[in-house]
């Protein structure tokens, strides 16, 4: 079976880049008063403090979310979605709890299979193989076993989407026959948009309508 792949992820939201711009205007204070401090401390030499605020990472980021234009999709608790009992749709797998109203997501994977004859399926989840930071070797490995698994055709267009804490990472297989019309380019289409709209103030299911609807459309105006 000839498939092809591409991996995109995002090491931090806005989220991480306003903390650490955040951050960087305390330092600049901190040394200011510390300078002025000490021409009129006379002669006095004082131990400074500075704090370091560590950046968010996977390890730490079980604080509770919300959708807004500065922070992830994710709602996570800090619960495993290995605890989550799973919602399957002819269009999905949501092992995160995110898929509210599944007609909403459908309408934009129904658009893409009409413009495209492709079938897409979107699989979400917050770990692979149990870690949260999967290696491209293990996004691989499962992306191609889960494809098997949910397809008996090459008629596909899957792409799991990893998200745990400010991290996310995004893998697609396209089937050997799907590949003729979601080929590299086009699958970078779609990938695209889902970094364009990650961090805008949509709900999960519109988010992803969108990156699907939006998707066909610039694949299949390219092939025109």
């Amino acid at each position: 079976m000839n498939r092809r792949m591409i991996l995109r992820y995002r090491s931090g939201s806005c989220l991480g880049l306003c903390l650490a711009l955040v951050v960087a205007f305390i330092f600049v204070i901190i040394g200011a008063v510390s300078f002025f401090s000490s021409i009129f401390s006379l002669g006095r030499r004082n131990d400074s403090f500075y704090g370091y605020v560590a950046p968010q990472t996977v390890q730490q980021s079980g604080k509770e979310q919300t959708n807004s234009s500065s922070q992830p999709k994710t709602n996570y608790s800090g619960q495993s979605s290995g605890a989550i009992e799973p919602v399957v749709g002819e269009y999905f797998t949501d092992r995160l709890g995110w898929i509210k109203q599944s007609a909403t997501l459908n309408a934009g994977m129904e658009t893409f299979f009409k413009k495209t004859s492709v079938k897409p399926y979107l699989y979400l989840t917050d770990n692979v193989y149990g870690s949260t930071e999967p290696s491209d070797k293990q996004m691989d490995t499962f992306a191609n076993s889960l494809y098997d698994k949910l397809f008996t055709d090459e008629n596909h267009f899957l792409l799991v989407f990893q998200e745990y804490g400010d991290y996310y990472m995004t893998w697609y297989v396209s089937g050997s026959d799907a590949a003729g019309v979601v080929d590299e380019e086009a699958a970078n289409i779609v990938l695209d948009y889902v970094d364009e709209y990650y961090s805008s103030d949509m709900g999960e299911e519109e988010y992803f309508r969108n990156v699907f609807s939006m998707a066909a459309g610039d694949i299949m105006e390219g092939g025109q």
